[in-house]
């Protein structure tokens, strides 16, 4: 559980200065870190600073990713939700606040299930199969998502 001190700190943070712990957590490989400020953050913080700096900070996932196009729309529903999409383009990744009707992934879901998986108090796989994330497009292509983004062990 996270505690609301932190949730607190970590939405009142700027992107430079969130950027700079999520740097830092994945210099160090510490995942425990990493999941907490993520459990913490706001969607829009996941999408247009953790996920973009984790990925940076990573040379590993550029290898991991060469040789894959594909475009993941994310479609969070609610207060503090919005539309992003995550590009992977042969290795690089960037995220865009905005809607792509190309996408090759669309998956929706409320930002309190978002926040519920951050916390890791909701199951992706339970809430995909109890229908609070909904998922369309290219179904291979999403079971890979969390494969191709999972951090070194």
């Amino acid at each position: 559980m996270v505690e609301e001190a932190f949730v607190k700190e970590i939405q009142g943070l700027s992107d430079e200065e969130l950027a700079a712990r999520v740097k830092e957590a994945v210099e160090k490989n510490d995942r425990k870190a990493l999941a907490q400020i993520s459990a913490a953050a706001t969607a829009r913080q996941t999408y247009e600073v953790i996920i973009p700096t984790a990925s940076a900070a990573r040379p590993d996932l550029g290898e991991k990713l060469k040789g894959t196009k594909a475009v993941f729309k994310f479609v969070i529903e609610g207060e503090g939700g919005g539309v992003w999409c995550l590009v992977i383009d042969d290795g690089n990744i960037s995220v865009k606040a905005e809607d792509d009707p190309n996408a090759n992934v669309t998956i929706t879901m409320a930002e309190a299930d978002r926040q519920a998986m951050a916390r890791r108090e909701l199951d992706p796989q339970m809430a995909f199969m109890q229908g609070k994330v909904k998922i369309a497009g290219d179904m291979a292509l999403a079971m890979k998502l969390r494969t191709l983004l999972r951090p070194p062990q």
